[in-house]
């Protein structure tokens, strides 16, 4: 959870912030691999059990998307930003 939520906030800094990132492509995937999220994912594979790993792969997915609207410019206020920050919330909760 720690991986993702810093992740997370830096993928909204970008979002709020993005047009003072000269390359949000790079600076989104950067957001997840300073987390140290690949690695905690990794890891929860080999710790977790199935129900687990399974919810934590589909949170992962999930803000992998949201990567992917950040890196496409996808502002803070924007549908494309919302369309894919809310499943990423529903699946945290989950």
């Amino acid at each position: 959870m720690a991986a993702a939520c810093a992740a997370h906030t830096e993928l909204r800094r970008h979002a709020q912030n993005g047009a003072a990132a000269t390359d949000l492509d790079e600076a989104s995937r950067l957001a997840l691999t300073d987390a140290r999220i690949y690695e905690v994912r990794e890891r929860l594979f080999l710790d977790a059990s199935a129900r687990i790993a399974g919810t934590g792969q589909t949170m992962f997915e999930r803000l992998r998307a949201l990567r992917g609207a950040v890196a496409a410019g996808a502002g803070l206020s924007t549908p494309a930003f919302h369309y894919t920050y809310h499943p990423y919330l529903n699946a945290v909760w989950g």
